[in-house]
């Protein structure tokens, strides 16, 4: 079986706002190095550096009560939420709600939410 055929396993990331009060892990189904990140042009996720990944939702898992600490905004045809810390603004990932049929996800922004670079 040649290198291009290996099944990569899903990996996991700790995830956080600056300000530590919103946590969560997010599991990907292959390493992020292999993952694709997408850069949308939409206003909001390019004043906000979004670089995205879209995990299922059940792959997005948040910490104690972090959710509380999260401020969602909404814009334009007000189906998606793009969640922030209320506390000190990191722009976390955009909630579709259900917008498509096919696949839940939600898109995480590992530039700001996730330092997997670090």
């Amino acid at each position: 079986m040649s290198e291009a055929n290996v099944s990569k396993p899903s990996q996991s990331y700790p995830c956080k706002c600056h300000c530590g009060e919103v946590t969560f892990t997010v599991t990907l189904s292959s390493p992020l190095a292999d993952y694709t990140v997408m850069q949308c042009n939409c206003s909001i996720c390019t004043a906000h550096g979004y670089l995205l990944v879209y995990p299922n939702r059940s792959d997005v898992v948040f910490h104690g009560n972090s959710k509380d600490h999260v401020q969602k905004y909404q814009f334009h045809t007000k189906k998606k939420d793009h969640w922030f810390c209320r506390h000190c603004g990191t722009s976390l990932l955009i909630d579709f709600n259900g917008i498509y049929e096919n696949f839940d996800v939600m898109a995480v922004n590992v530039s700001n939410a996730c330092p997997m670079f670090d």
